[in-house]
């Protein structure tokens, strides 16, 4: 019997306790932060990025839609200082890159990696969800892209 990759990728998933995966373009971490009430720190340096993509960013080439997001979840974001705009505009993406992103308890997080790889699914750790503290819900980005990255 053969079964198709997401359908492995969502076994593994729930085998480690995974309930809830969401597609990680049009703002639905933010969406997910605010329900929780609940901050993350993301690793910009681990984002994936198409080869070209922060190019045509920097010449304003981008969805309407990823405007749109950027300034949906502006309010609620803090950005690295020395990031640009154009890469802001990135990490604001609205078209569907295929990507999930999983909320998984830290403890389970090494032991995941390890199955989503053995099941030949690219998988990286992103960052960590926060208790919010005295700021509102939202999303702190550390760092900046990879270099070469995009």
């Amino acid at each position: 019997m053969t079964t198709n990759g997401g359908e492995l990728v969502a076994r593994t998933l729930a085998a480690a306790g995974v309930r809830h995966a969401f597609g990680i373009h049009g703002g639905h971490l933010d969406s997910m932060l605010r329900a929780s009430d609940a901050r993350a720190a993301v690793r910009a340096d681990a984002i994936a990025i198409l080869p070209g993509v922060r190019t045509l960013s920097a010449q304003g080439v981008v969805p309407g839609g990823s405007r749109a997001n950027l300034t949906f979840v502006a309010d609620r974001t803090q950005f690295p200082s020395q990031m640009s705009e154009a890469d802001r505009l990135v990490l604001a993406d609205a078209q569907t890159n295929g990507g999930l992103l999983a909320a998984v308890a830290e403890k389970a997080v090494p032991r995941l990696m390890r199955a989503l790889r053995d099941a030949g699914a690219p998988a990286v750790e992103l960052g960590i969800v926060l208790a919010r503290g005295r700021r509102p819900p939202g999303i702190d980005v550390i760092g900046a892209f990879a270099p070469g990255v995009g």
